[in-house]
């Protein structure tokens, strides 16, 4: 009875497992499919951070006064990962075939034939909406482990069918990293993890070069506080 008990209990996590992967492998495969159908709304992801991409990568690039050395609002430590992130895909898209090259940029929505730059911008806009799809996967995960499976799928439903999400996953905009880091933040803290928590704000604050978010993590900062004097 012990043994059909235990046996019935690894199926049944075998099975949670395979249905956790396959929700997975979808929220991942549909954010990145959707990535360049967003169109970018927003003046200031243009030419405050893709035109100094532009800029690192290539040499040219418009520049905002926010950047100006006179005035120096804005650092480029936010810009260099997103620009290592293209030099890779240009290092990649470099040896592979035509028609690898051509499947390519049907899949994400753009044509080789006006070169590579353009399924280079495509391929990290895909990549910025897939660390989009793990965030929330990870959110998903700590609710449903901590709270209630039901709440997890429904906020998960909620997410990928959002208008605001579709715009906001491949949008290369510190306001959407924020978002990121936070999601991540408050699954650590759903799972007791309070020191990574408030890493994970202090990233986001500090990192992305958007400090009007810190107000995000006021109430992160105050429940590890509580939690240590109780």
């Amino acid at each position: 009875m012990a043994a059909a008990q235990r046996r019935d209990r690894r199926t049944n996590e075998a099975s949670l497992l395979q249905r956790g992967a396959s929700v997975a492998v979808l929220v991942v495969a549909l954010r990145i499919g959707l990535a360049n159908l967003a169109p970018i709304s927003d003046c200031d992801e243009v030419y405050n951070y893709w035109e100094p991409v532009h800029f690192l990568r290539f040499g040219t690039g418009m520049q905002t006064w926010e950047y100006a050395p006179q005035y120096a609002l804005r650092t480029y430590a936010y810009l260099v990962p997103v620009a290592m992130i293209s030099k890779a895909y240009d290092l990649l898209l470099s040896v592979l075939p035509t028609p690898l090259l051509s499947l390519l940029g049907r899949t994400l929505s753009q044509t080789v034939t006006t070169g590579i730059k353009p399924l280079q911008f495509n391929m990290v806009r895909a990549t910025l909406a897939a660390m989009m799809a793990l965030s929330e996967l990870n959110l998903h995960n700590a609710i449903s482990d901590k709270i209630s499976p039901s709440v997890a799928n429904w906020f998960l439903i909620a997410s990928v069918s959002s208008a605001g999400m579709f715009h906001a996953a491949p949008a290369y905009l510190p306001s959407s990293h924020v978002m990121s880091c936070w999601m991540c933040s408050a699954a650590a803290q759903i799972r007791g993890n309070d020191t990574e928590a408030i890493v994970l704000g202090l990233v986001a604050v500090l990192g992305f070069g958007w400090p009007f978010s810190a107000v995000l993590f006021v109430t992160t900062g105050v429940w590890a506080v509580m939690k240590a004097a109780g």
